[in-house]
């Protein structure tokens, strides 16, 4: 059986296709999301409107995007998830809609096809919405934006770059301490007077991160452990417990893991910024001087400058035109064995940047930032 004109396919109901129902505790993000809603609900259905979410892992730009998926549903007659971390993902995921839509003439379909097909479908049937999740590189995606008409993309990402078109960008920070601590009394059930002071403790511990607040507390409440209990076996051993999640939580996709992937992806591609995360993770959480990466060096200043755009764009550095600044979670999980120096190669030679100058590991106790 071949696949029918895209056309020629009108479902007889909507169509839903999310990873996972929203979170039902999304707090401290009402600003954002009336942002998002501002952008998306006054666009014209006719043409592509195209909206990237990005920031740090774990910062929630994945649940506000299924936030406005769910709430939004109705105004779309298609509602489309796809995980697109690479070009093959996106052309599963496009072929999953084809599945969805005409299942049966799909089979024998090439995912090539059926992806194809799928993009069909979108341009003669306006008024859908598709989600882009954790897009890594902007080019896996712009050929199908380039080819797509009639409704709205929303894109997640890591990435601070240039996106594709006239594609928009919101970018997600942390929580703020309020609705943080609020977050882990709401899903712990612990709301005492001494669990909010408790709490709120521990979301400075955790930087504020919205996975990682929101891990600890299903933890908490799986365990079934005070909130002063986990207080103090985080900060006793906080890389265990960056690396907790509860049974079943989210996939267990762990802070941990999360960076470990930005990590490998640095190693492959631009092995000089892995080093310079190697480095900067010795140093407190806190802003670090530019300058002193390649000290007076003409030729380290200008591979250090190019190695901390690279970590910029992956959300792995928050960076000015004179201090860098990494999570302490970034730094946690980026904490290489002990070392006196890193280097970064350059064209012409290697170039040493300056370390902590002590062969201990990174801090095992998290500063404030």
């Amino acid at each position: 059986m071949s696949l029918p004109a895209p056309e020629t396919v009108r479902p007889t109901a909507r169509i839903v296709g999310l990873p996972r129902p929203a979170t039902p505790v999304f707090l401290g993000r009402h600003d954002d999301y009336q942002r998002l809603e501002q952008v998306l609900a006054a666009a014209d259905e006719t043409v592509v409107v195209t909206q990237a979410l990005y920031g740090m892992g774990g910062v929630g730009k994945s649940e506000m995007a299924l936030q406005y998926a769910h709430r939004a549903r109705t105004r779309y007659e298609a509602v489309w998830w796809v995980t697109a971390e690479s070009p093959q993902q996106v052309e599963a995921g496009l072929a999953g809609l084809t599945h969805q839509l005409v299942h049966d003439a799909a089979r024998a379909a090439t995912t090539e096809d059926a992806a194809a097909w799928a993009v069909g479908w979108l341009r003669a049937h306006p008024g859908w919405l598709l989600l882009l999740d954790n897009v890594t590189d902007p080019a896996h995606v712009a050929g199908l934006l380039g080819r797509l008409e009639g409704g709205h993309a929303l894109i997640t990402s890591r990435r601070d770059v240039r996106w594709p078109g006239t594609t928009r960008t919101l970018q997600l920070g942390l929580l703020a301490p309020g609705p943080a601590a609020e977050l882990i009394t709401t899903i712990t059930g612990r709301t005492a007077p001494n669990d909010r002071q408790t709490a709120a403790v521990i979301a400075r511990e955790l930087g504020y991160l919205p996975l990682a607040l929101d891990q600890a507390a299903a933890y908490i409440r799986q365990t079934r452990i005070t909130l002063g209990r986990y207080l103090g076996l985080l900060q006793q051993h906080p890389a265990r417990y960056y690396a907790k999640a509860a049974d079943g939580d989210k996939a267990q996709a762990t802070i941990a893991r999360l960076w470990d992937i930005t990590l490998e992806t640095l190693q492959e591609q631009a092995p000089e910024a892995a080093e310079l995360v190697s480095v900067l993770a010795q140093y407190a959480p806190a802003d670090v001087p530019r300058l002193i990466l390649g000290g007076r060096d003409e030729e380290a200043t200008e591979a250090a400058d190019a190695a901390l755009g690279v970590l910029a764009s992956h959300s792995m550095v928050d960076l000015t035109d004179e201090v860098v600044a990494m999570h302490r979670l970034t730094r946690a999980a980026s904490c290489p064995k002990p070392r006196t120096s890193a280097k970064i190669t350059h064209t012409a030679r290697p170039v040493t940047l300056p370390s902590t100058g002590s062969k201990r590991p990174c801090p095992t106790t998290p500063t404030p930032m």
